[in-house]
């Protein structure tokens, strides 16, 4: 940096400590006097990001940044988004709110990598507008709970999920909620769909949520799977009219059910 520029890079960072903010300076957002995540703007128009990647401090892509229109968002309302697509696991959240404000409100990242529970909140409270109501994400709430919608639902985060013994190899049935295998109940599920994207929660006998799946589309062949145990997400070829039989499969061959 010449002198003028690191003259104007320090104020940036007295100005987020002194106004408590999120600012913006050489490709960093600081707060509180801080670096907090790193943002790299491919794009900018009229100082928005259009596009964009934010890593965390390690240099880790974290975010990917999209700038929809209110003509791509399909908003009869004429309000435009700003994307939020998260890099370990392709989902998305859509926001009005500047980009700044959002991650600091947020607690995105603590002590600068990104907060997996907080994502999960983030993506409940930001889901995508052109989805029917009840589609939005899970959020961790506490750590031993999982809120879908209005629904509270217990999750074990440190202890493996209830599994019903019987013989795995046995045919797999889904049908008014239950799966089954060897003639016994070994799960639940519900489905939720609409035009722009359908989900599917998996639960354990004891009731908690073993995995939540999503797919784009009226009539998706392929969901993304995430165990809410691991957090690991997976990728999962179904048939139509039978997505959650083909889900409790991968969970069954994963040791999760």
């Amino acid at each position: 940096m010449t002198e003028k520029e690191l003259l104007k890079h320090q104020e940036a960072i007295e100005k987020s400590l002194k106004k408590e903010k999120g600012v913006i300076s050489q490709d960093t957002l600081f707060y509180m006097g801080k670096p907090y995540c790193i943002v790299k703007a491919q794009n900018k128009f009229l100082g928005t990001i259009m596009n964009g990647t934010i890593k965390d401090l390690n240099g880790n892509d974290a975010i990917w940044i999209l700038f929809k229109s209110a003509q791509e968002m399909q908003n009869t309302q004429n309000m435009s988004y700003t994307q939020f697509t998260f890099v370990s696991t392709e989902e998305k959240a859509f926001f009005r709110e500047g980009l700044e404000k959002t991650l600091i409100k947020n607690n995105l990242f603590v002590n600068g990598l990104l907060d997996n529970n907080a994502v999960r909140k983030f993506l409940n409270d930001y889901p995508d507008p052109r989805n029917a109501p009840g589609m939005n994400s899970i959020v961790i709430s506490d750590g031993t709970r999982i809120k879908i919608g209005n629904t509270n639902v217990q999750i074990g985060n440190n202890t493996p999920p209830a599994k019903v013994a019987r013989n795995t190899n046995a045919p797999i049935f889904t049908f008014n909620g239950n799966i089954q295998q060897d003639n016994k109940i070994i799960g639940t599920y519900t489905e939720t769909k609409g035009s722009g994207e359908c989900q599917i929660n998996i639960f354990s006998t004891d009731g908690r949520l073993i995995a939540q799946a999503k797919g784009n589309g009226a009539a998706p062949v392929v969901y993304s799977v995430m165990s809410t145990f691991n957090g690991i997400s997976s990728t999962v070829s179904v048939r139509l009219a039978f997505e959650a039989q083909d889900i409790a499969k991968h969970l069954i061959v994963s040791g999760l059910l």
